[in-house]
């Protein structure tokens, strides 16, 4: 015979339409660090490193993307252009048999490959002398693949899955509380200038692998000696230091560089004066709010003015500054808008977290529809 009891039983129950501080903070944290590791791809080390040395490394440079997103931002646009303008000269070629995709572009200038000599020397292979070992006989096509290129990178669809769902959830939430008047926290907009650095990233580096911590070496033939290795430094457009493995390969620096790391930090910092109106503890701290969201905004372009001869054609047509002094005044104007740009940088950094001290009350009701999509 059942006994009754006081207890109530329920079916289905709907999540709550409130979140708390620590919920608010775990998921805007987790949502950076999981867009930024998974879309940072690193070059190739020219030596395989140990265990210890390759997680050091790895979290060094997380934890510089987490310090300056917009510089890893800005290096993944170089790094594309340098990789299309090697797949349109090896596509060019009518050698060549096997095919070459933008993968293979991406490897060869990430120093994943390296080609020795007959005395076992190994250098970077060039992405300036790809065809020339190739006209020489020194390698054979089907020594690189892109499938070699595929079975070397290390990313999977699990992880790029992820990082895509919590990015899709974060982006929904926002919206969702755009469109419901809800108040947006400042370190969600934070979170959201971070997110609009790793889609970059995501865009430019889609198809270069990822973390690659052993080189593909190449054997070439015995006319490759030592001699013709030295005519290839030489020849080749990229540094000494760059093919012997000291440095990774990157494209010569040019104009429309200056104008893609303008944008990268213009649209970080956007993110920010979207928080023109926020509420903040107190008046000087809105202030500052807005102070710092547009020296970010106004930095890089100052930069970009400052160090593409802008200043120095301008003093050159006055003919009023002497050439010594336009680099002294070059330098402190970089200096300057550097040091404006970090101090605003970091004010930002301390203050997504200081002002969750008094916030408005709707910015802990979340939208009951959000909850349904699975996040961290």
């Amino acid at each position: 015979m059942a006994h009754a009891t006081n207890e109530t039983i329920v079916g289905w129950v709907s999540e709550p339409d409130t979140r708390g501080t620590a919920s608010l903070l775990f998921s805007c944290v987790s949502t950076i660090i999981i867009c930024i590791s998974s879309a940072v791809h690193l070059d190739v080390p020219f030596t395989p490193p140990s265990r210890i040395k390759k997680t050091g490394r790895q979290i060094g440079n997380l934890l510089l993307a987490l310090i300056a997103p917009e510089w890893f931002a800005l290096l993944a646009y170089v790094d594309w252009t340098g990789a299309r303008f090697i797949s349109k000269k090896q596509r060019a070629d009518k050698v060549r048999t096997c095919h070459w995709d933008l993968s293979l572009s991406f490897f060869v200038q990430m120093g994943g490959v390296l080609v020795q000599d007959t005395t076992g020397l190994k250098i970077r292979l060039p992405p300036d002398k790809v065809q020339v070992f190739y006209d020489n006989k020194w390698l054979n096509p089907d020594q690189l693949t892109f499938e070699m290129v595929g079975d070397k990178s290390k990313a999977n669809w699990l992880s790029k899955a992820v990082a895509s769902i919590q990015i899709i959830w974060f982006l929904s939430q926002s919206i969702g509380r755009a469109t419901s008047h809800l108040s947006v926290a400042t370190i969600e907009l934070f979170t959201l200038a971070y997110v609009t650095c790793a889609f970059w990233m995501y865009g430019f580096w889609w198809s270069k692998p990822y973390d690659v911590s052993v080189p593909l070496t190449l054997t070439t033939n015995e006319s490759f000696t030592p001699a013709e290795r030295e005519k290839i430094i030489k020849k080749s457009e990229y540094e000494r230091s760059e093919i012997e493995g000291k440095n990774g390969f990157r494209p010569p620096w040019q104009s429309h560089h200056f104008l893609a790391g303008v944008t990268c930090c213009a649209l970080f910092s956007v993110c920010h004066l979207l928080g023109w109106n926020a509420t903040f503890p107190t008046p000087i701290e809105r202030l500052l709010w807005r102070i710092a969201s547009v020296i970010c905004f106004l930095a890089p372009l100052g930069f970009f003015l400052v160090t593409d001869d802008f200043l120095e054609e301008w003093s050159k047509r006055e003919g009023k500054v002497p050439s010594e002094a336009r680099k002294v005044i070059r330098w402190i104007l970089v200096a300057l808008v550097i040091s404006f740009y970090c101090l605003a940088r970091l004010f930002l950094l301390f203050e997504v977290f200081f002002a969750l001290r008094k916030v408005p009350a709707d910015v802990y009701i979340t939208p009951r529809w959000s909850q349904i999509l699975p996040h961290l």
